[in-house]
Formats: structure tokens, sequence, C-alpha cells
């Protein structure tokens, strides 16, 4: 059942990323790269006949994706970033969900892991993403009760250093920046609400400085949003 999943993999840059990600997924069906236009030769990386990379430039997640799960051809499709990777038993219990087929839409845990630590606490697992859907009900955003949850977490290497922590940082708030479309601080309070949930009702503080580090990043990254925002909107005045 494996041959029936196409894996959509999105990149940027992320050439160590990408090999350990298309490595975990090399018993899938196929599986499609789509690079943000990578000046790290990402193309020396495709080695499989099942593996083909398209070029797009990014402009949202969601775009992004359909843009690759329209070049794919297998009954399912596993999304993934560059930076996330299958166990073998996680890729054995999509195996025997996707042969169950019982529903059209599942849900993945994730585990996050920031400079090596994993993140246990702070509501960072099991951080349940869409992944995986027939390929004819592609929709992200199905209703509650369409949606299967598996149980065995794929792996998702954060920031491995801080040098990469920075770049995924300015990188991320420059499209959010050019993608809102007006001067909002909501997103800003709701960051520092998440900050007391995740520290105090989540105990995110048992995941010591990397797990509080991570937690204070969220309000300094939509700050940063706002602040381009501002820019933004100074310049074209």
């Amino acid at each position: 059942m494996k041959d029936h999943i196409s894996c959509i993999i999105l990149a940027k840059d992320e050439t160590e990323s990408l090999k350990r990600c298309l490595d975990s997924v090399a018993q899938l069906g196929e599986a499609i790269i789509v690079d943000d236009f990578s000046s790290d030769r990402i193309d020396r990386l495709i080695s499989r006949t099942r593996e083909k990379l398209v070029h797009r430039k990014f402009d949202n997640l969601t775009d992004q994706r359909m843009f690759g799960a329209g070049q794919a051809t297998k009954k399912w499709i596993l999304f993934l970033d560059a930076d996330e990777c299958l166990t073998k038993s996680s890729l054995n219990e999509i195996e025997r969900t996707v042969k169950q087929n019982m529903r059209n839409y599942y849900a993945i845990p994730r585990e996050n892991i920031v400079l090596g630590k994993i993140l246990k606490h702070g509501n960072w697992y099991p951080d349940y993403q869409l992944r995986l859907m027939k390929r004819d009900q592609v929709n992200f955003h199905p209703q509650s009760e369409e949606v299967g949850r598996l149980e065995i977490p794929l792996k998702h290497y954060s920031h491995r250093d801080i040098g990469e922590w920075g770049k995924k940082y300015w990188r991320a708030t420059d499209i959010l920046a050019k993608t809102r479309t007006k001067v909002d601080l909501s997103p800003l309070l709701k960051s520092l609400n998440d900050v007391k949930y995740r520290l105090v009702k989540g105990k995110g503080y048992k995941d010591g400085f990397i797990g509080v580090i991570t937690i204070l990043y969220l309000p300094v990254f939509e700050l940063t949003i706002f602040l381009k925002l501002m820019a933004k909107k100074l310049w074209t005045v």
C-alpha cells in the first residue's frame, strides 16, 4: 500500500534536512519536492526514480501544498516539510491506515525538536497536523469529525542551531508581513496570551531553558511581523 502514497515535500535551502526527509519516505510511491528556488543545489539530492523536483515561488502554505498536490499521481497524499521526517514505525502506521481506508483525512502527531531537544511540554506535543488525505479529497479545512488521528508521531527538527533559527525567523516574518493585508495588533496580543498558557498551564518550563526560550520567541516573532508591516505602510505613504 506504500506505493499508493505520494509525498509532497516543501523545501527552501534545506539540503541536509531534505536528505533525511527523502530517506525516510523512500518506500512511498513517489516524492515530489516543491522547491522555493533554493540556492543550495537541491537537484543534486534527486537520486531515485520516484523523486521529482518542481519549483514554485512561495507565497503561502496552502497554495504551495495545493501546487504540489496537483503534481501527485497516487491515491493518497502525505504532506511534509523538508525539516520533518517519518520513522519506520510511523511509516508502517500510515501504511496500515491507508489500507483500512476508513476516512479521507488523517492528522499526525508531531514531535518538535529544537536545538536537539525534544519538547514534551508547553502544548508542543502532540501538536497534531493534518497531513494525510486522499488525492481527490484535498482540503486543509475539513470538518473535525471527518479527520482521523494517528498515534505515532513524525519528527520535526525545527531548528538545528541558532544560525538556522535566525534564518528561518527572518524569512517567515518577511513572508507573513507581505501576505497580511492590514496592521493588526491582535496576533501579537494572542501570542502574549499563548506564552502564559504554554508556560503555566502547559508547564513549558519543564522543558528547561530551550523550552522557555522557544515559548518567549512567539511574541518576538509576531512583533517583528508587526514592525515590518508598519514599515511597509510608511514606505507606501
